[in-house]
Protein backbone atom coordinates (compact mmCIF):
# COMPACT_ATOMS: atom_id res chain seq x y z
CA UNK A 1 0.00 0.00 0.00
CA UNK A 2 1.77 3.32 -0.89
CA UNK A 3 1.31 6.46 1.22
CA UNK A 4 2.08 10.39 0.25
CA UNK A 5 4.59 11.80 1.29
CA UNK A 6 5.18 12.42 4.68
CA UNK A 7 8.91 13.56 6.42
CA UNK A 8 9.96 15.52 9.02
CA UNK A 9 8.59 16.73 11.84
CA UNK A 10 4.91 15.40 13.16
CA UNK A 11 3.69 18.22 15.81
CA UNK A 12 2.12 17.66 19.08
CA UNK A 13 1.26 18.71 21.74
CA UNK A 14 4.23 18.31 23.68
CA UNK A 15 6.84 16.97 21.18
CA UNK A 16 8.07 17.41 17.13
CA UNK A 17 9.30 14.45 15.74
CA UNK A 18 12.05 16.21 13.34
CA UNK A 19 13.25 13.40 10.63
CA UNK A 20 12.53 11.08 12.80
CA UNK A 21 14.38 12.40 16.20
CA UNK A 22 12.24 13.80 18.82
CA UNK A 23 12.99 17.24 20.59
CA UNK A 24 11.15 18.91 23.69
CA UNK A 25 8.92 21.60 22.04
CA UNK A 26 9.74 25.11 23.52
CA UNK A 27 6.47 26.87 24.82
CA UNK A 28 8.55 30.04 25.69
CA UNK A 29 10.15 33.10 23.54
CA UNK A 30 12.42 30.75 21.75
CA UNK A 31 9.72 29.19 19.77
CA UNK A 32 10.42 29.49 15.96
CA UNK A 33 8.83 31.97 13.66
CA UNK A 34 5.71 30.27 11.47
CA UNK A 35 6.78 30.47 7.67
CA UNK A 36 3.17 29.81 5.11
CA UNK A 37 2.70 26.19 4.26
CA UNK A 38 4.48 24.91 1.33
CA UNK A 39 2.67 21.99 -0.92
CA UNK A 40 4.81 20.04 -3.44
CA UNK A 41 2.88 18.47 -5.85
CA UNK A 42 4.66 15.85 -7.65
CA UNK A 43 2.72 15.18 -10.62
CA UNK A 44 3.29 18.44 -12.11
CA UNK A 45 6.25 18.83 -13.70
CA UNK A 46 7.03 22.28 -14.57
CA UNK A 47 10.36 22.10 -16.15
CA UNK A 48 13.74 20.62 -15.92
CA UNK A 49 16.27 20.98 -13.70
CA UNK A 50 18.94 23.42 -15.05
CA UNK A 51 22.59 23.51 -15.18
CA UNK A 52 23.47 25.71 -12.04
CA UNK A 53 25.94 24.44 -10.40
CA UNK A 54 28.53 25.37 -12.90
CA UNK A 55 31.95 27.15 -11.68
CA UNK A 56 34.70 29.42 -12.70
CA UNK A 57 37.70 27.41 -13.13
CA UNK A 58 39.71 24.14 -11.87
CA UNK A 59 39.70 21.86 -11.05
CA UNK A 60 43.37 22.09 -11.21
CA UNK A 61 44.94 25.19 -9.71
CA UNK A 62 48.14 26.32 -7.92
CA UNK A 63 50.35 25.49 -10.70
CA UNK A 64 53.79 24.88 -10.99
CA UNK A 65 55.24 25.65 -14.34
CA UNK A 66 58.27 23.68 -14.77
CA UNK A 67 60.68 24.01 -17.81
CA UNK A 68 58.61 21.05 -19.32
CA UNK A 69 54.88 20.31 -17.90
CA UNK A 70 52.81 21.90 -15.06
CA UNK A 71 52.48 20.24 -11.51
CA UNK A 72 49.69 21.23 -9.91
CA UNK A 73 48.99 21.95 -5.98
CA UNK A 74 45.21 20.83 -5.99
CA UNK A 75 43.66 18.80 -8.68
CA UNK A 76 39.86 18.59 -7.93
CA UNK A 77 39.08 16.51 -10.22
CA UNK A 78 37.31 13.97 -8.72
CA UNK A 79 35.26 16.44 -6.55
CA UNK A 80 34.13 18.24 -10.03
CA UNK A 81 33.16 14.60 -11.11
CA UNK A 82 31.22 14.18 -7.62
CA UNK A 83 29.27 17.17 -7.93
CA UNK A 84 28.58 16.54 -11.47
CA UNK A 85 29.84 20.11 -12.73
CA UNK A 86 28.47 20.65 -16.24
CA UNK A 87 30.62 24.07 -17.05
CA UNK A 88 34.16 25.51 -16.09
CA UNK A 89 34.29 29.10 -16.91
CA UNK A 90 37.53 30.30 -17.84
CA UNK A 91 38.15 33.68 -16.44
CA UNK A 92 40.71 34.91 -14.00
CA UNK A 93 43.01 31.32 -14.77
CA UNK A 94 45.44 31.25 -12.21
CA UNK A 95 45.15 34.41 -11.15
CA UNK A 96 47.52 36.16 -10.21
CA UNK A 97 50.29 34.18 -10.34
CA UNK A 98 50.09 31.83 -13.27
CA UNK A 99 47.79 34.50 -15.11
CA UNK A 100 50.87 34.68 -17.44
CA UNK A 101 50.05 31.14 -18.98
CA UNK A 102 47.01 30.17 -19.19
CA UNK A 103 43.69 31.33 -21.39
CA UNK A 104 44.11 35.27 -21.94
CA UNK A 105 45.10 36.57 -25.04
CA UNK A 106 47.85 38.00 -24.07
CA UNK A 107 49.65 34.46 -22.98
CA UNK A 108 48.00 32.71 -26.36
CA UNK A 109 49.55 35.44 -28.50
CA UNK A 110 52.20 37.57 -26.69
CA UNK A 111 53.17 39.34 -29.49
CA UNK A 112 50.49 41.93 -31.02
CA UNK A 113 53.00 43.06 -33.85
CA UNK A 114 52.71 39.42 -35.25
CA UNK A 115 50.25 37.91 -38.29
CA UNK A 116 47.17 36.48 -36.60
CA UNK A 117 47.72 33.83 -39.47
CA UNK A 118 51.26 32.64 -38.10
CA UNK A 119 51.14 29.77 -36.39
CA UNK A 120 54.71 30.21 -34.70
CA UNK A 121 53.06 33.39 -32.95
CA UNK A 122 50.96 31.44 -30.81
CA UNK A 123 52.03 29.57 -27.26
CA UNK A 124 48.82 27.52 -26.41
CA UNK A 125 51.10 25.04 -24.04
CA UNK A 126 49.52 26.22 -20.72
CA UNK A 127 46.12 26.46 -21.82
CA UNK A 128 46.46 23.35 -23.37
CA UNK A 129 47.49 21.65 -20.17
CA UNK A 130 44.65 23.57 -18.20
CA UNK A 131 41.62 22.77 -20.48
CA UNK A 132 42.67 18.92 -20.52
CA UNK A 133 42.26 19.17 -16.99
CA UNK A 134 38.43 20.71 -17.81
CA UNK A 135 37.71 17.99 -20.19
CA UNK A 136 39.45 15.20 -17.60
CA UNK A 137 36.68 16.47 -15.12
CA UNK A 138 33.76 15.84 -17.12
CA UNK A 139 32.85 19.35 -17.50
CA UNK A 140 31.77 21.40 -20.97
CA UNK A 141 34.45 24.71 -21.56
CA UNK A 142 32.81 28.11 -20.95
CA UNK A 143 35.33 29.94 -22.98
CA UNK A 144 36.12 33.53 -21.91
CA UNK A 145 37.85 35.31 -24.67
CA UNK A 146 39.96 38.64 -22.88
CA UNK A 147 41.79 39.08 -20.13
CA UNK A 148 41.74 38.55 -16.40
CA UNK A 149 41.30 41.58 -14.24
CA UNK A 150 44.52 43.89 -12.53
CA UNK A 151 45.32 44.35 -9.67
CA UNK A 152 43.68 47.78 -10.24
CA UNK A 153 43.32 49.92 -12.90
CA UNK A 154 46.54 52.50 -12.51
CA UNK A 155 47.82 48.77 -12.58
CA UNK A 156 46.19 47.67 -15.59
CA UNK A 157 48.52 46.30 -18.82
CA UNK A 158 46.47 43.74 -20.82
CA UNK A 159 43.04 45.30 -19.42
CA UNK A 160 43.33 48.37 -22.30
CA UNK A 161 40.47 47.66 -25.65
CA UNK A 162 42.91 46.51 -28.33
CA UNK A 163 44.37 48.76 -30.73
CA UNK A 164 42.97 46.90 -34.06
CA UNK A 165 39.78 45.46 -33.28
CA UNK A 166 39.60 43.13 -36.25
CA UNK A 167 42.61 41.81 -35.79
CA UNK A 168 41.87 40.49 -32.19
CA UNK A 169 39.04 39.30 -33.67
CA UNK A 170 41.38 37.26 -36.22
CA UNK A 171 43.56 36.02 -32.74
CA UNK A 172 40.33 34.76 -31.70
CA UNK A 173 38.99 32.83 -34.73
CA UNK A 174 42.71 31.00 -34.19
CA UNK A 175 42.19 29.95 -30.56
CA UNK A 176 38.67 28.81 -32.02
CA UNK A 177 40.47 27.07 -34.56
CA UNK A 178 43.11 25.29 -32.00
CA UNK A 179 40.51 23.40 -29.93
CA UNK A 180 37.69 22.77 -32.04
CA UNK A 181 39.16 22.15 -35.32
CA UNK A 182 42.43 21.00 -35.14
CA UNK A 183 44.82 23.92 -35.89
CA UNK A 184 48.19 23.56 -34.93
CA UNK A 185 48.10 20.37 -33.74
CA UNK A 186 45.10 21.13 -31.87
CA UNK A 187 41.77 19.46 -30.66
CA UNK A 188 38.52 18.91 -31.54
CA UNK A 189 36.77 19.72 -28.23
CA UNK A 190 33.96 21.11 -29.72
CA UNK A 191 33.69 23.89 -27.31
CA UNK A 192 30.14 25.62 -27.98
CA UNK A 193 30.44 28.91 -25.31
CA UNK A 194 33.04 32.01 -26.34
CA UNK A 195 32.71 34.69 -24.36
CA UNK A 196 33.88 38.37 -25.23
CA UNK A 197 35.94 39.88 -22.33
CA UNK A 198 34.62 40.06 -18.62
CA UNK A 199 32.70 43.15 -16.93
CA UNK A 200 33.83 46.23 -19.24
CA UNK A 201 31.44 48.00 -16.76
CA UNK A 202 34.41 47.79 -14.30
CA UNK A 203 37.96 49.62 -14.46
CA UNK A 204 39.82 47.08 -13.61
CA UNK A 205 38.62 44.66 -16.09
CA UNK A 206 38.48 47.78 -18.99
CA UNK A 207 40.38 50.86 -19.09
CA UNK A 208 38.47 52.37 -21.88
CA UNK A 209 34.91 53.98 -22.45
CA UNK A 210 32.07 51.33 -22.44
CA UNK A 211 31.72 52.32 -26.28
CA UNK A 212 34.61 50.85 -27.33
CA UNK A 213 33.69 47.74 -25.43
CA UNK A 214 30.22 47.59 -27.64
CA UNK A 215 32.45 48.49 -30.81
CA UNK A 216 34.57 45.75 -30.00
CA UNK A 217 31.86 42.76 -29.55
CA UNK A 218 30.05 43.71 -32.36
CA UNK A 219 33.10 43.50 -34.34
CA UNK A 220 34.29 40.29 -32.91
CA UNK A 221 30.99 38.61 -32.80
CA UNK A 222 29.80 39.19 -36.70
CA UNK A 223 33.05 38.06 -37.60
CA UNK A 224 33.41 34.76 -35.54
CA UNK A 225 29.91 34.01 -36.87
CA UNK A 226 30.70 34.53 -40.35
CA UNK A 227 33.32 31.84 -39.81
CA UNK A 228 31.60 29.64 -37.23
CA UNK A 229 28.17 29.37 -37.62
CA UNK A 230 27.60 26.50 -35.23
CA UNK A 231 29.62 27.96 -32.36
CA UNK A 232 27.89 30.29 -29.44
CA UNK A 233 29.37 34.09 -29.22
CA UNK A 234 28.05 35.89 -26.31
CA UNK A 235 28.87 38.82 -24.37
CA UNK A 236 27.45 41.16 -22.03
CA UNK A 237 29.40 40.12 -19.05
CA UNK A 238 28.36 43.03 -16.79
CA UNK A 239 28.78 43.32 -13.15
CA UNK A 240 25.65 45.29 -12.63
CA UNK A 241 22.70 44.37 -15.54
CA UNK A 242 20.60 46.59 -15.02
CA UNK A 243 17.99 47.41 -17.30
CA UNK A 244 19.66 50.68 -18.63
CA UNK A 245 23.15 48.71 -18.71
CA UNK A 246 21.34 46.30 -21.03
CA UNK A 247 19.27 48.19 -23.19
CA UNK A 248 22.87 50.63 -23.97
CA UNK A 249 25.14 47.62 -24.84
CA UNK A 250 22.23 46.07 -27.44
CA UNK A 251 21.24 49.30 -28.70
CA UNK A 252 25.03 50.12 -30.00
CA UNK A 253 25.85 46.60 -31.26
CA UNK A 254 22.97 46.98 -33.51
CA UNK A 255 23.32 50.52 -34.05
CA UNK A 256 23.86 50.25 -37.82
CA UNK A 257 20.63 48.19 -38.12
CA UNK A 258 21.65 45.02 -38.84
CA UNK A 259 21.39 42.81 -35.78
CA UNK A 260 24.44 41.28 -34.62
CA UNK A 261 24.81 37.83 -33.12
CA UNK A 262 24.51 37.74 -29.63
CA UNK A 263 23.30 33.57 -28.86
CA UNK A 264 23.76 34.37 -24.68
CA UNK A 265 24.03 37.04 -22.58
CA UNK A 266 25.86 36.89 -19.26
CA UNK A 267 25.67 38.76 -16.63
CA UNK A 268 27.18 38.62 -12.67
CA UNK A 269 26.25 39.11 -9.06
CA UNK A 270 27.58 38.62 -5.99
CA UNK A 271 24.80 39.30 -2.82
CA UNK A 272 23.93 38.29 0.55
CA UNK A 273 20.14 38.16 -0.40
CA UNK A 274 19.75 34.99 -2.74
CA UNK A 275 15.91 36.28 -3.71
CA UNK A 276 18.19 39.34 -5.91
CA UNK A 277 18.77 36.94 -8.23
CA UNK A 278 14.94 36.63 -9.22
CA UNK A 279 14.89 40.89 -10.30
CA UNK A 280 18.60 40.48 -12.18
CA UNK A 281 16.99 37.64 -14.11
CA UNK A 282 14.20 39.26 -15.04
CA UNK A 283 15.70 42.50 -16.61
CA UNK A 284 18.07 40.52 -18.51
CA UNK A 285 15.40 38.23 -20.37
CA UNK A 286 12.93 40.78 -20.65
CA UNK A 287 15.36 42.88 -21.88
CA UNK A 288 16.36 41.04 -24.22
CA UNK A 289 13.12 39.69 -25.47
CA UNK A 290 12.17 43.43 -25.61
CA UNK A 291 15.39 43.58 -28.55
CA UNK A 292 14.74 41.02 -30.41
CA UNK A 293 16.96 38.40 -29.02
CA UNK A 294 13.97 35.99 -27.96
CA UNK A 295 16.58 33.02 -28.79
CA UNK A 296 19.38 34.48 -26.72
CA UNK A 297 20.62 32.60 -23.49
CA UNK A 298 21.31 34.32 -20.15
CA UNK A 299 23.80 33.12 -17.67
CA UNK A 300 24.85 33.92 -14.48
CA UNK A 301 28.16 32.99 -14.94
CA UNK A 302 29.77 34.75 -12.08
CA UNK A 303 28.17 34.87 -8.80
CA UNK A 304 29.12 34.67 -5.05
CA UNK A 305 28.26 35.41 -1.28
CA UNK A 306 28.91 39.21 -0.84
CA UNK A 307 28.24 40.73 2.92
CA UNK A 308 30.40 43.93 2.18
CA UNK A 309 32.59 44.91 -0.42
CA UNK A 310 34.65 47.54 1.77
CA UNK A 311 35.18 44.72 4.37
CA UNK A 312 35.71 41.39 2.58
CA UNK A 313 37.11 40.04 6.08
CA UNK A 314 34.00 39.58 6.97
CA UNK A 315 32.39 37.62 3.45
CA UNK A 316 35.24 35.56 3.24
CA UNK A 317 34.35 34.03 7.09
CA UNK A 318 30.69 33.33 5.77
CA UNK A 319 31.82 31.53 2.40
CA UNK A 320 34.05 29.74 4.94
CA UNK A 321 31.39 28.80 7.59
CA UNK A 322 28.43 26.54 7.78
CA UNK A 323 26.01 29.24 7.22
CA UNK A 324 27.52 29.01 3.69
CA UNK A 325 25.28 25.65 2.45
CA UNK A 326 22.23 27.27 3.30
CA UNK A 327 23.44 30.24 1.24
CA UNK A 328 23.96 28.62 -1.72
CA UNK A 329 21.36 26.50 -1.87
CA UNK A 330 18.65 29.40 -1.38
CA UNK A 331 20.89 30.95 -4.48
CA UNK A 332 20.14 27.53 -6.42
CA UNK A 333 16.56 27.18 -5.84
CA UNK A 334 16.26 31.18 -6.74
CA UNK A 335 18.26 30.90 -10.05
CA UNK A 336 15.72 27.56 -10.85
CA UNK A 337 12.51 29.75 -10.36
CA UNK A 338 13.97 32.62 -12.32
CA UNK A 339 14.26 33.54 -16.05
CA UNK A 340 18.22 31.91 -16.53
CA UNK A 341 19.44 29.35 -18.30
CA UNK A 342 22.67 28.58 -16.11
CA UNK A 343 24.94 29.49 -13.64
CA UNK A 344 28.98 29.50 -12.99
CA UNK A 345 30.03 29.75 -9.21
CA UNK A 346 33.10 32.02 -8.34
CA UNK A 347 35.34 30.27 -7.77
CA UNK A 348 37.00 26.64 -8.38
CA UNK A 349 40.37 27.85 -8.09
CA UNK A 350 43.21 28.49 -4.75
CA UNK A 351 45.20 30.54 -6.27
CA UNK A 352 46.79 33.00 -3.61
CA UNK A 353 44.36 35.92 -2.11
CA UNK A 354 41.98 35.02 -4.27
CA UNK A 355 41.34 31.21 -2.85
CA UNK A 356 39.28 32.68 -0.24
CA UNK A 357 36.22 32.86 -2.95
CA UNK A 358 36.03 29.00 -2.75
CA UNK A 359 33.74 27.72 -0.50
CA UNK A 360 33.82 24.19 -1.62
CA UNK A 361 37.38 22.85 -0.48
CA UNK A 362 40.32 23.43 1.00
CA UNK A 363 43.85 23.74 -1.00
CA UNK A 364 44.06 20.11 1.15
CA UNK A 365 41.06 18.56 -1.08
CA UNK A 366 39.04 18.95 2.79
CA UNK A 367 35.24 19.20 1.97
CA UNK A 368 33.64 22.37 3.28
CA UNK A 369 30.08 23.20 3.97
CA UNK A 370 29.39 24.83 0.86
CA UNK A 371 30.37 21.63 -0.79
CA UNK A 372 27.01 20.01 0.36
CA UNK A 373 24.94 22.43 -1.34
CA UNK A 374 26.51 21.36 -4.67
CA UNK A 375 26.58 17.79 -4.02
CA UNK A 376 22.59 18.40 -3.10
CA UNK A 377 21.82 20.44 -6.07
CA UNK A 378 23.31 17.65 -8.08
CA UNK A 379 21.17 14.86 -6.69
CA UNK A 380 18.20 17.32 -7.84
CA UNK A 381 19.46 17.82 -10.73
CA UNK A 382 19.69 13.90 -11.77
CA UNK A 383 15.91 13.96 -11.13
CA UNK A 384 15.64 16.00 -14.11
CA UNK A 385 11.92 16.58 -13.44
CA UNK A 386 10.75 20.12 -11.54
CA UNK A 387 7.57 19.57 -9.73
CA UNK A 388 5.01 22.53 -8.91
CA UNK A 389 6.07 23.67 -5.26
CA UNK A 390 3.22 26.59 -3.84
CA UNK A 391 2.37 28.72 -1.15
CA UNK A 392 -0.25 30.76 0.14
CA UNK A 393 2.52 34.01 0.56
CA UNK A 394 6.16 33.98 -0.15
CA UNK A 395 8.08 31.68 2.23
CA UNK A 396 11.51 33.62 1.37
CA UNK A 397 10.71 36.43 3.61
CA UNK A 398 11.16 34.56 6.57
CA UNK A 399 14.29 32.86 4.41
CA UNK A 400 12.48 29.78 3.64
CA UNK A 401 13.57 28.44 0.00
CA UNK A 402 11.95 24.95 -1.40
CA UNK A 403 12.75 23.46 -4.84
CA UNK A 404 11.47 20.10 -5.48
CA UNK A 405 12.08 17.37 -8.45
CA UNK A 406 10.89 13.76 -9.61
CA UNK A 407 12.73 11.14 -10.95
CA UNK A 408 13.99 7.67 -10.35
CA UNK A 409 12.91 9.28 -6.84
CA UNK A 410 11.22 12.41 -5.18
CA UNK A 411 13.83 15.03 -3.84
CA UNK A 412 13.13 18.06 -1.97
CA UNK A 413 15.77 20.30 -1.41
CA UNK A 414 15.22 23.59 0.98
CA UNK A 415 17.24 26.52 3.08
CA UNK A 416 16.46 28.49 5.45
CA UNK A 417 19.01 31.54 5.61
CA UNK A 418 17.26 33.26 8.80
CA UNK A 419 18.98 33.71 12.01
CA UNK A 420 16.30 32.23 13.68
CA UNK A 421 15.00 28.58 13.79
CA UNK A 422 11.43 28.48 11.07
CA UNK A 423 8.49 26.20 11.10
CA UNK A 424 6.18 25.64 8.39
CA UNK A 425 3.85 22.85 7.48
CA UNK A 426 4.86 20.92 4.27
CA UNK A 427 2.25 19.23 2.59
CA UNK A 428 2.81 16.71 -1.03
CA UNK A 429 1.48 13.91 -3.06
CA UNK A 430 4.83 11.55 -3.43
CA UNK A 431 3.47 7.54 -3.79
CA UNK A 432 6.99 7.00 -1.39
CA UNK A 433 6.91 5.03 2.02
CA UNK A 434 10.67 6.53 3.48
CA UNK A 435 12.77 9.24 3.00
CA UNK A 436 16.62 9.81 3.18
CA UNK A 437 16.98 13.26 4.88
CA UNK A 438 20.30 15.18 5.13
CA UNK A 439 21.07 18.27 7.07
CA UNK A 440 23.80 20.76 6.99
CA UNK A 441 23.41 23.46 9.54
CA UNK A 442 25.90 25.13 12.28
CA UNK A 443 25.80 21.93 14.70
CA UNK A 444 26.52 19.65 11.65
CA UNK A 445 28.74 21.79 9.39
CA UNK A 446 29.97 18.59 7.35
CA UNK A 447 26.11 17.31 7.01
CA UNK A 448 24.20 14.87 8.84
CA UNK A 449 21.99 11.62 7.44
CA UNK A 450 19.00 10.72 8.61
CA UNK A 451 18.09 7.46 7.29
CA UNK A 452 14.92 5.76 6.40
CA UNK A 453 12.47 8.30 7.75
CA UNK A 454 8.99 7.20 8.05
CA UNK A 455 6.64 10.09 5.80
CA UNK A 456 2.80 11.71 5.24
CA UNK A 457 1.38 13.66 3.47
CA UNK A 458 1.38 16.59 5.59
CA UNK A 459 3.80 17.67 8.75
CA UNK A 460 5.27 20.26 10.66
CA UNK A 461 9.15 21.12 9.62
CA UNK A 462 11.34 22.58 11.77
CA UNK A 463 14.53 24.28 10.29
CA UNK A 464 17.03 25.66 12.30
CA UNK A 465 19.15 28.81 11.48
CA UNK A 466 21.17 28.52 8.27
CA UNK A 467 19.87 25.01 7.54
CA UNK A 468 20.15 23.42 4.09
CA UNK A 469 18.04 19.99 4.17
CA UNK A 470 18.03 17.88 1.72
CA UNK A 471 15.25 15.01 1.25
CA UNK A 472 15.55 12.02 -0.75
CA UNK A 473 11.91 9.48 -1.01
CA UNK A 474 11.83 6.08 -1.97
Amino acid sequence: MTRKLKYALLLSTTAILLAGCTKELREDSDTPDIAPAVTVNFNSVTGEIKPLNGINNGPASEADIQTDHIEWGLDATEIYRELEIPYVRTHDTEYPDGSDYFIDIHCIFPDMSRDPADEEAYNFTGTDAYIAKVQAAGAEVFYRLGESIAPSAEEATYQYPPEDYQKWAQICEHIIAHYNYGWKEGFQYGIRYWEIWNEPDMPRQWVGEIEQYYELYKITARYLKSIYPDIKIGGGVLSSAEEEDVEAFLEAINDDGIQTPLDFFSWHLYTGNASDFTYRAGVVRDTLDKYGYQAAETFADEWNYVDNWENLETTWEKIYSPDIAAFYTACFITLQNSKVDGAMYYDGALTGKYAYWCGLYTSEGEKLPGYYSFQAFAKLKQMVNQVEVTSERSTEDHGIYVCAASGSQDVILMANTSDEEVRFRLNSNSSGTNADVFIVNQESPSGANQLDQEITDSMMIDMKPWEMRLITID
